[in-house]
């Protein structure tokens, strides 16, 4: 009997990697390496993964330089059966080398050269790295190699157990392969939530470690991610050798290895010829311009503001020139490119890019759902009916059209802000009213009101759900003006605690786009238009992390984008979007409106970059965050109405669904059934091929199974059913039958009418405790919303089936065995009859 291929791994391939020398250290060999966490499938209120993709073998040079990877097919499978695996697998983490293979013959994949041997026995670990650095092309020196084969910083000195994950380790090998081999601007692009600081970390520590860099230089944008950057590798280096950078401090030492700082302590007005005086020193200048021979610019689209032709550069721009010598290595989740901001005139082409889609993809990001919703007179605009209309302050309302684009700006209407605060509200009642949400409004006056009026919603809602026993500020403003006296955010510290839930709504208008990790946050909403694609980015990354703890109820797999009059969700269309270089950004086909011109886009923050800029915009310097205007730099509204000044008149207009598709771009609800439907299709040729599996319970429960796998996602398309029909008694077949093959569905009461005309033995026995179990069982299955008519353990349990002696006793009435298992498999035939239609 030939082997499986577990035994084929365990019996035949195991064996020649010990042969080959591949088994000496337990680091040598990743037995099936975890490559991707799984696509995740959400419908709004619960989550799914796919299943995750493994290689069956990982190869190591060192334990932390990866060198090829082993696919194994069954001995009784042909030996190339896992080619195309191998080769993918390859690709993917960023390896030349791979192997295919079925326990007998060998075939050797050099995708850099672009040939393919067969091989007798696998390659040693000698032999794969002098082939290594022979295609590289670098230096062969064991000085150079030292940093490629250096181990990763092992956290478990501070409590943590993280290991990179393989995009992390390809950005890892793929940056210092390119500064080995000589280049001195390294740009690695990494989407938000993907784990670039600790990227960094272990970048930096390999080169430090192995001698390669000796004076470096580690810039963030916020303080938090800097003492994070100091306390990691304060325990893992030699004593004193981190030095953190803090402003009040009047001098800084030189004689530390690793220095640890924030853009605004660094870099002041100093020699500005903008600025026009001397201001702020440019602190950085305390060291000679050869001190550092590696620096990494953390958010480095806002360091390296540099315009195509050269000539206008950003004030940070600066530092990056003064230490021209040191190789300058940049992370961002938003590179930019345009005539104006072009962060590759600086760094050249990303060296790895990894990006929202491949997060989503892999199952390391959450999925999203859109939706969209706008008002009345969002819709339809707003025009006084009478001239003797005063605001609060008594000045009399111009007769005009008031639009969205004017809303907050010219025209405060508090009671539209409260239409929007109750249709959130509904939205959290609906999914999770402890589900953490991040609301950006226009300006701290707005977010000021939404606050407002989302406790004033929730004090209505959670009397209506039963949530009466929770305390505490449900939801809060958190702006530049929010700080406590200490200069603190109180309320942001309570809001990024996993464990706590006040306050779940936080609204801001630019303080929380960037420096704000909260993975359980399960609501993105946009009160503003946004035409920005870097602030975009950033706002929507505030949702893309995953939150898994022990605790499956306090779970994070997906979350809402949640757009409130306004088209900003429109950027997902650009091109620029998914991190791809574009050569230039044309934002022509955009329906975004246009910011007034106190609306000047800043989303460059924190960092000033300009004085002009600096009169727009600022940063706290102790934390490190963006900190807005005052309000009468930005708050030149007209007319601010009263708070019942239109009251009762402000309704939810229109409201439409978006769901992530494939390539991880919003899908409309009809373009997301046709995508679901030609999965379907490429299942079964037929509706009466998917009758059949639904007529045999053990088929449909494979196929329930594989769905996820499939890449259909039935939550989603039960939510969507709904939203069309408002129907729940249907019948899951009835939603497929509808939804993807565009038949008219039956509800599940004219399912079982139907089948009783057809059928008539099946539903009438003439013993009154078989029809009694049989009106019971039907019920049941009427009240079960979208589900089919399964019988399984969970059946049993139900009351109606408890005073039948639950399975045993149902058993005895049909006579034993034989007769239940018969009845069971006469009322499936019965039910899912493929005449039993519309």
């Amino acid at each position: 009997m030939s082997r499986n291929e577990a035994k084929t791994r365990k019996e035949l391939v195991d064996p020649k990697l010990k042969n080959a020398g591949w088994l000496d250290h337990d680091w040598q060999v990743d037995p099936e390496y975890k490559i991707t966490a799984g696509r995740i499938h959400f419908d709004g209120k619960s989550a799914t993964r796919t299943k995750p993709v493994y290689a069956d073998y990982l190869l190591r040079y060192s334990s932390s330089l990866a060198i090829a990877v082993v696919e194994v097919k069954a001995e009784e499978k042909h030996y190339l059966e896992g080619e195309r695996q191998a080769k993918d697998y390859a690709r993917k983490l960023g390896l030349w080398f791979a192997y295919s293979t079925n326990g007998h013959e060998i075939e050797f994949f050099n995708l850099k050269a672009g040939t393919q041997t067969k091989v007798d026995q696998f390659h040693g670990p000698e032999e794969l790295w002098q082939m290594y650095l022979k295609e590289s092309g670098l230096d062969q020196s064991p000085e150079k190699q030292k940093a490629l084969i250096q181990d990763y910083y092992d956290e478990s000195g501070i409590g943590q157990r993280r290991k990179p994950r393989y995009y992390q380790e390809k950005a890892v090998n793929k940056a210092l392969e390119a500064i080995l081999g000589g280049r001195n601007r390294v740009l690695i692009t990494m989407a938000t939530g993907t784990g670039k600081t600790f990227t960094s970390i272990q970048l930096v520590y390999k080169l430090w470690k192995a001698k390669e860099k000796k004076k470096i230089l580690f810039i963030v944008d916020r303080n938090l991610l800097a003492d994070q950057a100091f306390a990691d590798f304060d325990a893992a280096m030699d004593k004193d050798a981190c030095y953190r950078l803090k402003p009040e401090e009047k001098e800084w030492p030189l004689g530390r290895d690793l220095y640890f700082g924030i853009y605004q302590s660094l870099v002041g007005a100093d020699d500005d010829e903008e600025a026009g005086k001397k201001g702020k020193p440019d602190r950085f200048k305390e060291f000679p311009p050869d001190y550092f021979d590696l620096i990494v610019i953390d958010e480095a689209h806002r360091g390296a503001r540099r315009s195509q032709d050269g000539k206008e550069t950003s004030s940070w721009f600066k530092l990056l020139e003064y230490f021209k010598s040191a190789t300058q290595v940049g992370l961002t989740a938003t590179p930019k490119r345009d005539e104006s901001n072009d962060t590759y005139a600086h760094f050249k082409e990303p060296v790895v890019v990894y990006s929202l889609k491949d997060g989503i993809q892999d199952g390391y990001l959450a999925p999203y759902i859109i939706k969209r919703v706008t008002s009345n007179i969002d819709a339809l605009g707003y025009r006084p009916d009478r001239t003797d209309i005063v605001d609060v302050r008594g000045k009399k309302l111009e007769i005009k059209d008031y639009l969205t684009p004017d809303f907050e700006r010219q025209l405060s209407i508090p009671q539209r802000t409260r239409a929007f605060a109750y249709h959130l509200l509904r939205h959290l009642f609906s999914t999770d009213p402890l589900g953490k949400t991040l609301v950006f409004c226009l300006n701290q006056e707005h977010a000021l009101d939404m606050a407002k009026y989302c406790r004033e919603a929730f004090a209505q809602y959670k009397i209506k759900y039963g949530l009466t026993d929770y305390k505490g500020d449900y939801a809060v403003r958190i702006t530049g003006d929010d700080k406590d006296n200490d200069g603190k955010y109180p309320d942001l510290e309570k809001y990024k605690n996993l464990d706590s839930y006040q306050p779940i709504i936080v609204t801001t208008s630019k303080l929380l786009t960037t420096g704000v990790d909260v993975k359980n946050i399960k609501n993105v909403v946009i009160f503003r238009n946004v035409g920005s694609m870097v602030e975009f980015k950033q706002i929507i990354g505030r949702g893309t992390r995953t939150y898994e703890p022990q605790d499956r109820t306090k779970e994070k797999l997906g979350f809402f984008i949640l757009e409130y009059a306004n088209y900003s969700t429109q950027l997902f269309n650009d091109p620029e979007w998914d991190d791809e270089a574009q050569d230039f950004i044309d934002e022509g086909a955009l329906i975004v409106e246009k910011p007034e011109a106190e609306e000047t886009d800043i989303s460059e923050a924190p960092v000033p970059v300009t004085e002009k800029e600096k009169e727009e915009e600022g940063v706290d310097e102790g934390s490190g965050v963006y900190i807005e205007p005052e309000p009468e730099v930005i708050n030149h509204i007209k007319y601010r109405m009263s708070e019942d000044f239109l009251s009762g008149r402000i309704v939810m207009a229109a409201e439409s669904i978006a769901l992530t598709g494939p390539d991880g771009k919003p899908m409309s609800t009809d373009e997301f059934i046709l995508y679901q439907s030609n999965i379907l299709k490429d299942q079964f040729n037929s509706l009466a091929d998917l009758n059949l599996i639904w007529k045999d319970q053990k088929k449909r429960k494979e196929f329930q199974e594989s769905v996820n796998d499939l890449g259909i996602n039935l939550g989603a398309l039960t939510q969507i059913f709904f939203e069309k029909h408002k129907m729940r008694s249907v019948d899951t077949l009835d939603i497929l039958v509808n939804l993807l093959f565009g038949e008219n569905y039956i509800t599940k009461e004219e399912r079982i009418e139907k089948a009783k005309k057809l059928h008539p033995e099946v539903f009438h026995f003439n013993d009154l405790k078989k029809d009694a179990f049989l009106s019971d069982l039907l019920k049941i299955y009427t009240e079960m919303e979208y589900h089919p008519l399964n019988f399984s353990k969970e059946l049993w349990q139900v009351p109606q089936m408890k005073k039948y002696g639950e399975f045993q006793g149902v058993r005895e009435i049909f006579g034993g065995t034989d007769g239940i298992k018969q009845f069971v498999e006469d009322i499936q035939l019965a039910l899912y009859d493929e005449r039993v239609v519309a």
